[in-house]
């Protein structure tokens, strides 16, 4: 079988992609597409636990794999997006030495081998990897999870991040055929080319974006007055404690987001970033999406059905 696999990555636009095949799910049927997000993928297509990659058996991808057989005999192509595949925004799992999701290769690997899938096409967005330290952080926090930003990169070099390594890591797993990348920060930009890429050019222009939403995490006084009232009570629950500072002082130009890095910092890891784009342009099998010049690499076009 072939396959379309977004993985997120996280805090890169993912949901507002997932809500929006969601919602226009039976027109992308009508044109040739079906798509799995976590909605299906968290329930009743539940996907095994990954986190011991090696031990996920063939039959529990079974629900799966049967629901990617049945729309590959209607004669539809399949898009399974589901960010946590990677790995989890969880210390140690986002993110671990100089490696981003350590275990992404393995977790891909497993899936792959479970649903039999011998060409998937990837599709990975990326993101300046000390701003998405500090999204990841807050998601975390909002998840009921609160730790100060230095507990949470403890084990990781920030400076040392690349995304080429992991993109490199993946188009190794047995089973994939390529991977696009593209930037979040060039989202607005590159959607519809990505889209193209996932959909197909039949499908594509059907897919109606929704108004951007946005999903911000607390601002810095909220986590540290959430952080301080559990510490004056360690018997409340986090999730009050951080929905009453974020009620009281809402993420804005007033009360900003965590800045755990100086300006020296951050202007380091974006040229890192920056350099990084150039290595992820030379990989063999891979696809970076860019605005000013759009791909750069010719593109494989789409993903066969199977």
């Amino acid at each position: 079988m072939r396959i379309g696999l977004h993985l997120g990555a996280h805090k890169t636009a993912s949901t507002y992609l997932q809500r929006a095949l969601k919602r226009q799910r039976d027109g992308l049927l009508r044109a040739g597409v079906a798509a799995f997000g976590p909605d299906r993928l968290r329930s009743d297509l539940r996907l095994p636990s990954l986190a011991e990659p090696d031990g996920a058996r063939a039959a529990d991808f079974a629900p799966l794999r049967e629901a990617i057989a049945a729309e590959h005999a209607a004669g539809r192509r399949v898009l399974l997006s589901e960010e946590n595949l990677l790995g989890t925004t969880r210390p140690g799992r986002i993110a671990h030495g100089a490696q981003l999701y350590p275990l992404a290769a393995p977790r891909v690997s497993a899936v792959l081998s479970g649903l039999g899938v011998t060409g998937a096409r990837v599709f990975l967005a990326i993101r300046s990897p000390l701003p998405f330290l500090i999204s990841g952080h807050g998601q975390q926090a909002k998840a009921g999870r609160l730790m100060a930003f230095g507990r949470y990169i403890d084990a990781v070099d920030p400076l040392a991040l690349r995304w080429s390594d992991l993109v490199a890591r993946l188009v190794s797993v047995r089973g994939v055929a390529r991977v696009t990348v593209w930037r979040f920060e060039d989202h607005a930009a590159v959607l519809p080319a990505v889209l193209e890429r996932m959909l197909g050019a039949r499908a594509a222009p059907r897919l109606r974006l929704p108004a951007r939403t946005s999903n911000s995490g607390p601002s810095a006084r909220a986590l540290d007055a959430a952080l301080a009232a559990l510490a004056d009570d360690p018997a409340r629950a986090p999730h009050d404690a951080l929905r009453a500072a974020m009620a009281q002082w809402p993420k804005s130009r007033d009360h900003p987001g965590p800045a755990p890095f100086d300006s020296a910092t951050l202007a380091q890891g974006a040229a890192a970033y920056d350099a990084d784009m150039a290595t992820l342009a030379r990989l063999d099998g891979v696809d970076l999406l860019r605005p000013e010049a759009g791909p750069a690499k010719v593109p494989a076009k789409g993903f066969a059905r199977g």
